[in-house]
């Protein structure tokens, strides 16, 4: 009997060490389960959260599409008033070929603006944008002052209009043509300004004083200063122009060209062959002061000026400044321009105004000092160049309410 005792206490300590030890393999089992349920469960969250990014970037891709073929309307190859990308029949293609899971439609708001909505698919994550595309005409003022226009003088017959695309005759230029005139800031017409002018202020602006035919615009002009083109060639003949510059560099061959100096334009200066030139003067802050002369024009000079009776295409030259100086030719003697000279926050102050412009300018500040010898004559092949399309209005909307007819 004495034997017997320790052996059932042994016994029962080893029942006892195997409860535990099963206990403990039970809660380790379970935590180990939740564990790997945790695991599956953020295994497939980060999942779909890859999916609904690559359906996200794939909606992107087919916004960027719609953007493309919209582009490629044209007066020969007319906008529908809607179109689409995907598995409807009413599209004209089933699906993006490096995209099979996007598909899109586009609805035109009027010939500058579309709606276009997306959706991208990835593994069955859907994910659906929705955006605007609009442009604008890039040159729609034959003048326009970021901070302000000063007539000083009658300008009642300042302003025409011309098609470049015909020749000159009695009415072209035509001095009842309707053009526009802006600023941001104030716009001063001390003397009177042509009845076919209509003059756009910014309302948040210094408004206008003396001016007939005034519109207001509840929103500012964008102009901003240019920078430096992604490519170009390098400044014409270290940016010295014109029949009169030595040595001589009467003509200009189209392409785009980078000026870091001031550049001047002395005597004859034509664009040629015929195409389009886009002359940037970018100065470094170390010389864009106020009292640089940016471009010079100097007097009696003739800037993409064709023979009689033909006239100026103003696109084919464009002149674009960072400069906050001086543009033009302050002497008073005058020349004539043919083409845009884009110089948003430099000045230009015209003594005497005998200077003739074809074309368009925006400026900084311009101040006519004898209004009755202003000339400027608005290109309307320019109210057919458009900026290019831009996106606003980008929202992510739900899968569910995207449809295509």
């Amino acid at each position: 009997m004495l034997r017997r005792g320790p052996l059932r206490a042994r016994r029962g300590d080893e029942r006892g060490s195997i409860i535990v030890a099963v206990a403990v393999i039970m809660v380790v089992t379970a935590i180990g389960a939740t564990l790997v349920a945790r695991t599956i469960s953020n295994a497939g969250t980060v999942s779909h959260s890859q999916h609904f990014s690559g359906g996200l970037a794939g909606a992107d891709a087919g916004v960027s599409d719609a953007l493309f073929q919209i582009d490629q309307f044209s007066s020969t190859n007319p906008a529908p008033a809607e179109f689409c990308v995907g598995a409807s029949s009413s599209c004209g293609s089933s699906s993006l070929p490096a995209a099979p899971g996007v598909q899109y439609k586009a609805v035109e708001n009027s010939s500058n603006s579309w709606t276009v909505e997306s959706e991208g698919k990835v593994n069955g994550v859907l994910h659906a944008v929705q955006a605007t595309v609009s442009r604008s005409v890039e040159y729609p003022f034959a003048l326009f002052g970021n901070q302000g226009l000063n007539f000083n003088g009658n300008a009642q017959n300042a302003f025409a209009l011309y098609d470049s695309a015909q020749v000159a005759n009695a009415n072209n230029p035509n001095p009842n043509g309707a053009v526009a005139i802006g600023s941001n800031g104030t716009i001063n017409c001390h003397g009177g300004i042509s009845s076919n002018v209509t003059t756009v202020y910014y309302t948040g602006g210094g408004g206008v004083s003396g001016c007939t035919n005034t519109q207001p615009s509840p929103s500012l002009y964008s102009v901003p200063a240019p920078d430096t083109p992604p490519s170009y060639q390098s400044c014409p003949n270290g940016g010295s122009l014109g029949s009169g510059a030595s040595p001589a560099y009467p003509s200009i061959a189209p392409g785009t060209y980078l000026c870091t100096g001031p550049v001047t334009v002395n005597g004859n200066l034509s664009v040629s062959p015929s195409g389009v030139v886009k002359l940037y003067i970018i100065l470094p802050s170390s010389s864009n002061t106020s009292t640089t002369t940016d471009l010079d024009i100097t007097a009696n000079s003739n800037v993409n000026i064709p023979s009689t009776p033909y006239l100026p295409v103003a696109a084919d030259l464009q002149i674009l400044t960072n400069g906050i100086g001086n543009v033009g030719d302050s002497s008073g003697q005058g020349y004539t321009f043919g083409g845009v000279i884009y110089a948003p926050d430099a000045y230009l102050i015209g003594n005497g105004c005998k200077s003739v412009y074809y074309g368009a300018l925006v400026i900084n500040t311009f101040t006519c000092n004898g209004g009755p010898h202003l000339t400027v004559n608005y290109d309307s092949e320019l109210s057919q160049t458009m900026t290019a399309w831009t996106v606003s209005g980008y929202t992510e909307i739900p899968s569910s309410s995207f449809s295509i007819p």
